[in-house]
């Protein structure tokens, strides 16, 4: 007898031995035994998951010469034949090559007129179903919703969104799902005693891992590593025999990131080429690294997030400290990208040198609170750094001004407001024209949107503008930093005052006011040296003043 493969070889052979999907068989085996059985069943999910294997063994249940059982014996000629493939009352057809309707009248419209030969049903079992073209399904809907009572269609799927509505309706449907990766570890412990083999651990976590929830993939697998390696596996093995990269390598890299050394880093990527590594299987190892220290750093403390080994989970968790969740997520983005790109490039490498040193020259990130804190701390001198920031008794006396609400000297104060009382509101009227028409000299669009404005009030030498209701655009544009000041510096040119312009709208004044306090740029304290220059190139504003 020629080789049985593993997939083959250690397929279940009742509903009792499928691997993790307790949810149909649990289903299946109470409407056999309750005698509630289904016309038409539709099975999907992924690959490798057990779809077609629990179709046969639903086909055998209603066929053994017991049954129907929810137990097949396995031992009858009926359940014989379906496990060789060779029953005459069941029908299995691959939809990927006979997707036309001429194949779905010959074999199903045109059987099911007939009775089983030796069987109490004839069951039909259509794999990747999705392939059959509109003309088919539309054949068969008629047979579905009304077949004869002796007859039982079994569809099986990876893609249920391509089945017609018209499909889903007529049948029970059952989603199979991905098998968990301590399942799939469990399954290849239990076939490496049967078949005597000596692996090591890491050997199975990896081709575990690299299985994807698809036990039959994970067998195939398994087959390839006995052909290399004979019965001793070990992770070296598989590495060099699906082409991975070593776990240690992904870490020795991210220690390189972390010490921004472009030489090592260009050094260890030039030696996995040379060594032939697939480097998009080397980017989608560095994109799962990447992960598994994001899920290590966001405090995922369950195994389950990790297929791994408690070896590695617990590496990841202390390599984790050196990096910042912010940090991971960049780097992620990065490398995403470069999957992305790898699929559309015919010069790979080049795109991964690049990627390689964006991540090592990649800055850190900071909060802004972080850097708040950092921009307060300015000036300590028992930090070792100085920035010229007034002393402590300049800072008092500062601190006394700003809570009288006179940032200025008492002096310069008295200037402005003896100023300010020779200038009168019909004074401002009288002049405002000459302003407009300067505003208009140097910007026409200022001018437009200022001429809308009128002066509604002239207080402790503040002029107040108002614009009619629905003016938002204009009042946003006059109030705009460069703007404000040149209505400023013209408005002190003619008046001879250092006036403080304020805007509001004229059906509420302080609808433009808003809630807490509010401090506009000449009550900036100008005796603190680089305040200015912070809020100019951060693009801050002051929104409250404290005691220092």
């Amino acid at each position: 007898m020629s080789y049985l493969v593993m997939a083959r070889k250690y397929r279940p052979m009742g509903f009792e031995e499928v691997v993790d999907q307790k949810h149909v068989t649990t289903t299946l085996v109470n409407a056999i035994n309750s005698k509630r059985i289904a016309h038409a069943y539709l099975f999907s999910g992924p690959r490798g998951t057990g779809k077609t294997t629990v179709a046969r063994i639903l086909a055998k249940a209603l066929n053994c010469d017991k049954g129907p059982t929810s137990e097949p014996c396995n031992l009858c000629s009926a359940c014989q034949e379906i496990n060789a493939g060779r029953s005459i009352d069941v029908f299995e057809m691959d939809a990927a090559s006979k997707s036309r309707v001429e194949d779905i009248r010959e074999l199903i419209i045109e059987g099911v007129k007939y009775a089983p030969v030796r069987g109490k049903y004839k069951v039909y079992i259509i794999d990747e179903v999705q392939m059959l073209s509109d003309s088919a399904f539309d054949a068969l809907l008629k047979t579905i919703e009304e077949p004869p009572a002796n007859v039982v269609f079994i569809f099986a799927t990876t893609s249920p969104q391509d089945v017609p509505p018209t499909i889903l309706s007529r049948c029970q449907r059952f989603d199979f799902k991905r098998i968990p990766f301590n399942d799939v570890v469990e399954t290849i412990n239990d076939i490496s005693k049967k078949e005597d083999l000596e692996m090591e651990k890491e050997a199975v976590y990896t081709l575990a891992r690299k299985a994807d929830g698809s036990l039959r993939d994970c067998l195939s697998l398994l087959d390839q590593m006995i052909a290399y390696g004979g019965k001793k596996i070990t992770k070296k093995i598989v590495d060099q025999t699906l082409g991975l990269v070593d776990q240690e390598v992904y870490f020795e890299l991210t220690k390189i990131i972390k010490e921004k050394d472009s030489k090592k880093g260009l050094e260890l990527l030039e030696s996995l080429i040379d060594s032939g590594v697939d480097l998009p299987e080397f980017v989608l190892g560095l994109l799962d690294h990447l992960r598994n220290l994001l899920v290590a750093k966001a405090g995922g403390e369950s195994e389950k997030l990790f297929d791994l080994s408690q070896h590695y989970i617990e590496k990841y968790k202390k390599e984790a400290e050196i990096f910042s969740e912010t940090d991971l997520l960049r780097m992620i983005k990065i490398v995403a990208d470069l999957n992305y790109t790898l699929k559309r490039t015919t010069e790979p490498r080049i795109h991964l040198e690049v990627a390689l040193l964006k991540l090592i020259k990649m800055d850190s990130s900071v909060s802004l609170e972080t850097l708040f804190k950092k921009l307060d701390q300015i000036g300590n001198k028992e930090e070792g750094v100085e920035y010229g920031l007034p002393e402590k008794k300049e800072l008092s006396e500062l601190k006394d001004r700003i809570s009288e609400g006179n940032p200025e000297p008492e002096k310069d104060s008295n200037q402005t407001n003896q100023k300010n009382q020779n200038l009168s509101l019909e004074n401002l009227k009288v002049g405002w024209t000459e302003v407009l028409s300067k505003v208009k000299e140097k910007k026409a669009s200022l001018w437009s949107c200022l001429s809308q404005a009128e002066i509604l009030s002239l207080d402790n030498g503040v002029l107040l503008l108002g614009f009619p209701n629905g003016n938002d655009f204009h009042k946003k544009q006059v109030e705009k930093k460069d703007n404000l000041k040149q209505i400023q510096e013209i408005t002190s040119q003619i008046f001879q005052n250092d006036l403080r312009i304020s805007f509001s709208l004229n059906d509420s004044p302080n609808n433009s006011i808003q809630k807490g306090p509010v401090f506009k740029k000449e009550s900036i304290p100008q005796d603190i040296p680089g305040l200015k220059e912070i809020l100019e190139n951060l693009g801050g504003e002051i929104i409250d003043k404290k005691p220092i």
